[in-house]
């Protein structure tokens, strides 16, 4: 017995997936505001800010430009960071108090790594294009999980060696 989903059968759950499907969408009629890192009110501030940051980095491929945004974002989401915790002082000490603050330390040393790792990654990317023959010197620092070889006797010592055969394959 092969039966296909048949989706919610009720008409009020029926009408609550249309409407998830609705907003959630790639295909959405409504634009969702889950990817804008501003809120409508400021828009034009985060727009202006954008484009100093754009001038600032100068980005030359799709690949920068994609940092870029990642910095530009996370930036502008860590600099609303203060405001929150200002709001959130003028509540009365409680343990939901406590728990929102925690929160938003969590939120605000995760968008710091974010923010770092975009820049390091776009550092490395204006590093290798203004000296593409010394890619090596890029990598170097173990950020990658491993280090390059800096001693250049090490890699043709390896290259020395014999060849590995594979005798069961003949």
């Amino acid at each position: 017995m092969n039966r296909k989903p048949q989706g919610p059968r009720a008409k009020r759950s029926s009408a609550r997936a249309t409407e998830n499907a609705e907003g959630e969408s790639k295909y959405s009629k409504r634009e969702s505001n889950t990817t804008k890192p501003y809120l409508p009110a400021e828009e034009s501030a985060y727009e202006a800010f954008a484009a100093e940051q754009l001038r600032r980095y100068d980005p030359h491929t799709p690949a920068e430009h994609d940092l870029v945004f990642t910095i530009i974002d996370t930036t502008w989401r860590l600099h609303r960071i203060p405001s929150l915790e200002a709001r959130l002082s003028i509540e009365p000490v409680s343990a939901k108090l406590t728990r929102s603050l925690q929160i938003l330390v969590r939120h605000e040393n995760r968008l710091i790594k974010i923010l770092k790792g975009a820049k390091k990654a776009l550092e490395a990317l204006v590093a290798q294009r203004d000296h593409p023959h010394h890619p090596q010197e890029i990598l170097d620092d173990g950020s990658l999980g491993f280090v390059l070889q800096k001693n250049r006797r090490d890699l043709e010592d390896l290259l020395k060696l014999p060849p590995v055969t594979n005798a069961w394959l003949v």
